[in-house]
């Protein structure tokens, strides 16, 4: 027996994320143009590294929302992951 992550668990936190890149988007159009927006909707990893850093000091509830979700959803692959490797 295992830990069994509920679907709806995450499909809510897919559905969260997805708002938090967009968040992430919309900062890098205001903060730096048209190039630095499409390259975040892009490049979502990168853009949201870069952004966190950028975003200390001038913008604390984003980098403390970016720390919880990927936080949250580093456990959550975590947890997938080893529920969809084979037991002996």
């Amino acid at each position: 027996m295992g830990f069994h992550t509920p679907p709806n668990i995450i499909r809510t936190f897919k559905f969260i994320y997805t708002a938090f890149h967009i968040w992430t988007v919309i900062i890098a159009f205001e903060e730096s143009g048209t190039f630095a927006g499409i390259a975040t909707l892009v490049l979502p990893i990168l853009g949201e590294i870069y952004w966190f850093f950028a975003m200390m000091g001038e913008n604390w509830l984003y980098v403390i929302v970016s720390i919880i979700v990927n936080i949250i959803s580093l456990l959550l692959y975590a947890i997938h992951d080893s529920e969809s490797v084979p037991r002996g």
